[in-house]
């Protein structure tokens, strides 16, 4: 049988499957930071689609915030990156954008209102 990532999560809800990856697997914070980093880039490809500058991320830099992250790879590749020929970016094709709305909601719905609004101010103690 083969096996791969798909096989052992099952390929219903995927993306759903990999978010919960990241937030049970991760400290929580760090689960929250990588979240919220992918929800904001995929507001900014679903608001634009259109500009490619949205759909094509340099690996450096997203390696460096999300390779570490238990499930932050695979939930890369599930909503449509891929590494380009050059291996110095992901780019995700046009035609992937129509899932990112559910995705978008999933993350948010896990992490709440962090993706949407600033953290409150910590009263002072006095």
């Amino acid at each position: 049988r083969g096996g791969g990532l798909a096989a052992n999560l099952g390929t219903k809800d995927l993306a759903g499957k990999l978010i919960r990856k990241v937030w049970n697997e991760n400290d929580t914070k760090v689960a929250t930071k990588a979240l919220t980093l992918l929800c904001k880039i995929l507001k900014n490809v679903a608001k634009d689609p259109s500009k490619e500058k949205f759909r094509k991320l340099k690996m450096s830099v997203l390696d460096s915030r999300l390779g570490s992250v238990t499930g932050g790879p695979e939930l890369l590749a599930n909503v449509g990156f891929a590494p380009n020929a050059e291996k110095t970016h992901y780019v995700m094709p046009a035609d992937a954008v129509q899932k990112l709305s559910d995705v978008i909601a999933k993350i948010e719905a896990r992490v709440g209102s962090t993706t949407t609004t600033a953290p409150k101010p910590k009263p002072n103690p006095t």
